[in-house]
């Protein structure tokens, strides 16, 4: 309920600041089951806002665990916003990371048939170009299909930001929606951790090919 409020209130703050906010691709975007979108990330804030407006569905973020913070903290966004923590361990200084949770949060998602969104750089960054991809997108993707003994797919969708400017007011920003990214190379030789690593190289070429 709160999710719903929210959203309308933002999709009418967006259309404030906005000159012009269009979607293409929308064509693209499967009409029933789980998806898992990815999405660059070249505004903190703005981008989740921008994808959650512009998908007509409730979608569940991933969302960096030291910025949701513990406790009630963590559990209002979980619970209100969607949010499901991921820890990076490369701000973890040191420390041991345990993402059990965040797949598991993500597995349950799905087998509701839920949208889930994912900015794979992991840091966000004001350029006009994809850095390199973390492999989280595409071992979510294979662990849920596992879960399921392969009797269900999980559509990995691109979805490219492009802003004219993300930080001034009235710019102009388009969100290009591409098609599923198929992987239907051979990868035999290749060990698992691998075998993500070209798999995610090629939805960065797809994320990139999504950039106007």
């Amino acid at each position: 309920m709160l999710y719903s409020f929210i959203r309308s209130l933002i999709r009418l703050s967006l259309s404030v600041f906005f000159k012009k906010f269009n979607v293409i691709g929308q064509e693209n975007i499967p009409t029933s089951g789980p998806v898992i979108f990815v999405a660059n990330h070249p505004s903190a804030v703005m981008d989740p806002l921008i994808v959650g407006v512009a998908l007509k569905k409730k979608i569940h973020f991933l969302a960096g665990a030291e910025w949701m913070g513990e406790g009630r903290k963590a559990k209002f966004y979980r619970k209100n916003f969607n949010m499901i923590p991921v820890h990076r361990p490369w701000l973890a200084e040191g420390k041991k990371v345990d993402n059990r949770d965040m797949f598991e949060g993500s597995y349950e998602n799905l087998s509701n048939d839920d949208w889930i969104l994912i900015f794979p750089e992991a840091t966000t960054k004001t350029i006009s170009k994809i850095r390199e991809l973390k492999t989280g997108a595409i071992r979510i993707k294979e662990g849920f299909e596992k879960l399921k003994n392969h009797e269900v797919n999980v559509p990995i969708i691109p979805v490219g930001i492009n802003y004219s400017n993300p930080h001034r007011f009235q710019s102009n920003v388009i969100v290009n929606i591409g098609k599923e990214v198929k992987f239907e190379d051979d990868y035999e030789g290749l060990n698992s951790k691998e075998q993500a690593r070209v798999k995610t190289n090629k939805i960065q070429t797809a994320l990139e090919n999504s950039i106007i």
